[in-house]
Formats: structure tokens, sequence, C-alpha cells
């Protein structure tokens, strides 16, 4: 078993002990497992898969009856050991927070932003373009 806990600058999501994680690394998904190679890596935006303990029911964590529970989360950073692994990431949302008819009338604003912005607004549409992205996958846990 290993630890996972996930800390944006918002809160701590939570600290659980599961079977494995699955993080969305830059150059693709990587899978934790106990025993781990102690590495710090990159995360991109994009969904976090937890394999439920065996056998075991985390206190005050609700697997909601499956043996994966998966969570968005933002750009960020995942430090792992044999034991541990701690997600610094800029967000994150568990599917009980995603309200789908918000994400898609927040992609279609932001899409109408990004056509009405200009070529000297580059930040602007990084910054549309980033927010698409998570709430694409916000959408991609329903």
């Amino acid at each position: 078993m290993i630890e996972l806990e996930i800390v944006t600058p918002e809160r701590r999501l939570f600290k659980i002990q599961c079977e494995a994680a699955v993080l969305p690394g830059l150059d693709g998904e990587f899978e934790v497992l106990e025993g781990h190679t102690p590495v710090l890596t990159a995360l991109k935006t994009g969904i976090l898969s937890i394999k439920k303990p065996k056998n075991t029911e985390e206190e005050g964590f609700d697997f909601a009856g499956n043996d994966i529970y998966r969570i968005m989360i933002a750009d960020g950073f995942a430090e792992v050991d044999a034991h541990h692994v701690t997600v610094i990431c800029e967000g994150a949302a568990l599917p009980s927070e995603v309200n789908t008819e918000s994400e898609r009338a927040l992609i279609q604003q932001l899409h109408d932003k990004m056509k009405s912005l200009s070529a000297k607004d580059e930040k602007e549409f990084n910054i549309a373009q980033a927010e698409i992205e998570r709430a694409t996958v916000k959408l991609a846990l329903m």
C-alpha cells in the first residue's frame, strides 16, 4: 500500500492509503505502486486514478462502490518514494464537484473569448486554453 496526498494552493484534497495511483505525467501516464523508485516529476492537467485498497474501506473516503476513483488535477508535481506519493497541483476536482452544464458553458465562453483576442493577447489566449483543458478533463470524469 502507498499513502497518497493531494494538495492545491486552496486546500488539502485528501491523504489516503491506496493500492496504487496512476498519474498524468508530461510524457504519459505512469503507475505508482509500493516500492516505487524515488522520483520528482512534473504532471500535466489530466485524470489521476486511485486504486482502492484490497479488503479495506478507507476511513472518510468514498470510493462509491468502485475499485478505482478518478479525480481531475491541474498542472503540478509529484514526489514519489517507496511508500508515499505527494501531488502538489494548481487545482483539483472530485467528480462530485463537477457540474456538467457549468463546465460546458464555461468552455463555450472561453472559445468565444479566444476568438475575440488579438495576436498580442498571447498570455490571455494561453490562460483561456488552459482553462478549457481543465474543464474538458472535468467533463471526462463524468
